[in-house]
Formats: C-alpha cells, sequence, structure tokens
C-alpha cells in the first residue's frame, strides 16, 4: 500500500459506534485517506457532548441504529440543517462513508489509492 495523501478539510466525520475495536478500525482509514474523522463509543452522551455545527457526516454503526441514533439525528440537525447522516455496517463502513463525502457537493472528493 502506497503512502496516503493527505487531504485535510476533505470532511469533518463523526463515528459513532458501541465497540471501541469497530470504531478505530473504521476512523483510522478514514484518517489516512485524509479525512478529519473521529470516533466514539458512547452514542447515548453524543448529543451533549458533541456540537453538529463541528461535522459534515454524523456516521452511525449498526450498534446504534434504532431509537438511539433517531433521537440523535433529531438533535444533531436541529443544530446543524446542514449535516448528514448514514448508517453503515463494519465490513464496508470506510467504504460507505467515503462514497458519502464523494457525493457531498460541499465536500471536495476524496480521492483513494489502491
Amino acid at each position: 500500500m502506497s503512502a496516503p495523501d493527505a487531504y485535510p478539510g476533505r470532511g469533518r466525520v463523526l463515528v459513532l459506534g458501541l465497540d471501541p475495536a469497530v470504531n478505530k478500525s473504521v476512523v483510522e482509514p478514514l484518517v489516512a485517506r485524509g479525512v478529519d474523522a473521529q470516533g466514539f463509543t458512547r452514542p447515548h452522551e453524543a448529543g451533549d457532548r458533541f456540537d453538529a455545527r463541528n461535522f459534515d457526516l454524523v456516521v452511525f454503526g449498526r450498534g446504534v441504529l434504532g431509537p438511539l441514533s433517531e433521537r440523535l439525528k433529531r438533535a444533531f440537525a436541529a443544530d446543524n440543517p446542514d449535516v448528514r447522516f448514514i448508517d453503515v455496517i463494519a465490513p464496508i463502513a470506510v467504504e460507505q462513508t467515503l462514497a458519502a463525502l464523494a457525493h457531498d457537493p460541499r465536500i471536495p472528493p476524496v480521492r483513494v489509492r489502491c
């Protein structure tokens, strides 16, 4: 694998999940590709801990889906009507996140090298 390209400012992403190892396995490859990604594994605290205006995209892992993610989506959208949300599954969460960023006209594309 070649050295990662740095693409600062290519989307500010909050990754919410329950399992620290899984969260890390999503956040680290995003950061390596120049995405400003941050992970958090106490999603029930996320509404109080994070300001949605600091993010372009909030990623919800499968363990967070349901009433909790719906509540967080409403709260984050109230603070930042432009924030986007995606629900992901771990095996393809990085690809799902990059695809969401690539299709957001406010965010320049992230180039991925294989």
